[in-house]
């Protein structure tokens, strides 16, 4: 009888407990909506974990008609923090600004939490960056007040949109300046402090024209172990196209990567494709993901470089891989992370058979799809109660369960939302531990 019951339990979790599928012990069944008080309008754009566990997410909430800076805090179970500035949420804002918001998030190795977003003061969009304490408070010794706003050198216009953190603990941001009428990309780093790290060309600013381009934008960056900084985006030149720099420690274009430091893509048979986000793997590989137009519909598209900028062709053949979501006419990747058996997991928006919802994509590191993640490799998940779902930021736990930040809007109310998906799941030869492992996802 015992032995029934055990085959019974192992067979049971087996079929709740598939990879891709939404994590039980995670709010509601798998998904926490987070509504933003007083606010009319929010939206989570990054996720980082603690090394506790715990969960941020950053993003912006509109209240009294101003956007501003938002952070939330989870436990492992998804219930806010309340050691969080008491209630699990701070919101910021911006000394001077009508408008801003945190579009990228990193966690310092002694627990501080740096955000990074654009902020419009004295009309002039620029970047900002916002350092906060492990209990929520801005960080006073980050530039006094836990603020740092920059306009970057020349610029009309600069915008941020993805953040990286060095070895040393200097911040990178990375994102767009229009300098002469001309949009480029543009990368600003920091030092410790939140003061301008001169000896990032000089001034702490660096600016680059895409050759040929009429405009151009960083919307990911990474850094290799060498101290080497990528940074992948959009340029347009006739079409959009894929476009990726790399940069010394200095800050000067690295002429080993394709010659000058620049790498610019086109994905076969698009009549426009663009990164909107990357990762560096292990072996230093690089994977930008974002979208490519074909044949009208919008999907998934993924280029792996070697390390020199040269496509990879054990990628696919060519380097280059798009996904078109069953039933979709748009889908767009927002965010990449590699697991730790080389797997690349991206999520972000899709059409498919209703209304945009989120969408999660897991290749091998072939570039095919991983037939374990949910069958076929794809999952798309409906927010109950939703009209609109966009998945933005991802991140994987050590467990290998799969964390994803966004938005939905739920009866008109915009808000935080996230979902936990089970990852990577072991095989054990003893049938208990076996269905302990399914069941928690929580094998390495």
């Amino acid at each position: 009888m015992k032995k029934l019951l055990l085959l019974s339990t192992v067979l049971f979790l087996t079929l709740v407990s598939q990879e891709g599928s939404l994590d039980p012990t995670f709010g509601s069944d798998g998904i926490v909506n987070t509504p933003i008080p007083d606010s009319t309008f929010s939206n989570a754009f990054a996720v980082a974990l603690q090394t506790d566990d715990k969960i941020v997410a950053a993003g912006s909430a509109t209240i009294g008609g101003v956007s501003q800076v938002t952070l939330t805090r989870y436990n492992t179970d998804g219930s806010l923090d309340t050691t969080f500035d008491s209630d699990g949420i701070v919101i910021t804002l911006i000394p001077g600004s009508t408008f801003s918001n945190a579009l990228a998030l990193v966690i310092q190795t002694d627990g501080k939490i740096v955000v990074t977003g654009e902020t419009i003061i004295g009309g002039v969009f620029q970047f900002a960056l916002v350092r906060y304490n492990t209990d929520g408070s801005l960080d006073t010794s980050f530039d006094s007040d836990g603020i740092v706003t920059t306009i970057i050198p020349g610029s009309t216009f600069s915008r941020p949109f993805a953040l990286a953190l060095q070895t040393d603990g200097k911040i990178i941001a990375a994102g767009a300046a229009t300098i002469g009428g001309l949009t480029q990309f543009a990368l600003a780093r920091y030092n410790t402090d939140g003061s301008l790290d001169t000896s990032f060309d000089s001034d702490g600013a660096i600016t680059t024209p895409i050759p040929a381009s009429s405009f151009s934008s960083a919307l990911g960056i990474g850094i290799q172990t060498n101290g080497k900084i990528v940074a992948a985006g959009q340029t347009i030149s006739g079409t959009n196209q894929f476009a990726l720099t790399r940069y010394n420690t200095d800050g000067s274009l690295d002429t080993s990567f394709d010659s000058d430091g620049i790498v610019v893509t086109s994905v076969p048979g698009s009549t426009s494709s663009r990164a909107l986000t990357m990762t560096i793997q292990t072996d230093g590989k690089i994977v930008a993901a974002g979208e490519a137009i074909i044949g009208g519909i919008t999907q998934f598209a993924l280029i792996r470089y070697n390390t020199d900028g040269t496509p990879d062709t054990t990628f696919d053949s060519n380097g280059i891989v798009t996904t078109l979501i069953p039933g979709s006419t748009f889908s767009s990747t927002l965010g990449v992370v590699t697991q730790v058996d080389g797997k690349i997991v991206t999520t972000g928006q899709t059409d498919a058979g209703g209304p945009i919802q989120f969408a999660l994509i897991r290749y091998n590191t072939n570039g095919s799809l991983d037939t374990t993640f949910d069958s076929d490799g794809i999952v798309t998940t409906i927010i109950p109660g939703s009209t609109l779902s966009r998945a933005f930021g991802v991140a994987l736990q050590t467990d290998g369960k799969i964390v994803v930040a966004g938005l939905s809007d739920v009866g008109g109310l915009t808000q935080f939302t996230l979902a936990r998906y089970l990852g990577r799941i072991c095989t054990f030869s003893d049938s208990l531990s076996q269905a302990i492992c399914i069941k928690y996802a929580s094998c390495s």
